[in-house]
């Protein structure tokens, strides 16, 4: 009798114990961000002159947090920034009680080139004309597809992540007008895959990625992520 009575508990701990198996995986979250740069939530427009770039990072306890320097905000998973009316997708862990806050980048205005990338280390380019339009937390992401909607609240063009973060004037100095250039001053062959190849080692000043520097000779380094 005491062995069947253990077996009955058995049998009725197994579906208590499956409800509890932590989420594996991953799921697509995807977020719909506007078409046009009307008035959306209870805040100010977006400026109608100014084309709006948009991104998001999702955070949890169990996502790394991203911290590339002092003067970037903490981010979790990132993605975008995308064109308006497109969709935000990305691949996130399944699981419970996640946050995600839409980023929306504004170009200087009548520019219209390429949304940038949106990466952790935040440029003074990118501080200065970034915006928190919303934040969405305790989102649980079970199922293999979500679709998140978000109501974005623009605060006005005064309030970049640099004014709300409160970075410091080193994290905001643009550089100037000046072209960036490379001088070599010694260099020699090391064979790097061609009879003729050389290793040259240079010191440069601030630079961005997908820029090309010219030295004084003519030589172009193109600079690659």
């Amino acid at each position: 009798m005491e062995r069947f009575w253990l077996s009955l508990c058995f049998i009725l701990l197994i579906p208590l114990l499956g409800c509890n198996r932590p989420l594996t995986g991953s799921s697509t979250l995807t977020i719909q961000v506007p078409k046009t740069l009307g008035k959306v939530g209870v805040l100010e427009a977006l400026p109608a002159n100014r084309k709006a770039c948009y991104g998001v990072s999702i955070t949890a306890e169990d996502i790394p947090t991203q911290i590339p320097n002092t003067c970037s905000p903490k981010t979790g998973i990132l993605a975008g920034f995308v064109e308006p009316g497109q969709s935000i997708s990305a691949s996130v862990p399944r699981g419970t009680n996640r946050s995600i806050q839409l980023y929306v980048f504004l170009e200087a205005p009548g520019e219209n080139t390429p949304c940038p990338r949106l990466q952790p280390n935040f440029s003074a380019k990118q501080l200065l004309n970034t915006y928190l339009v919303a934040t969405k937390e305790g989102i649980d992401i079970t199922k293999s597809e979500v679709v998140v909607n978000i109501t974005m609240n623009f605060p006005g063009v005064a309030q970049t992540l640099a004014q709300t973060l409160g970075a410091a004037s080193s994290c905001t100095t643009l550089a100037s007008g000046v072209v960036p250039s490379f001088g070599v001053s010694a260099g020699r062959s090391v064979g790097v895959g061609t009879p003729n190849g050389a290793h040259l080692k240079s010191r440069v000043g601030s630079i961005h990625t997908q820029q090309v520097l010219t030295s004084p000779s003519g030589t172009k380094l193109y600079l690659h992520e």
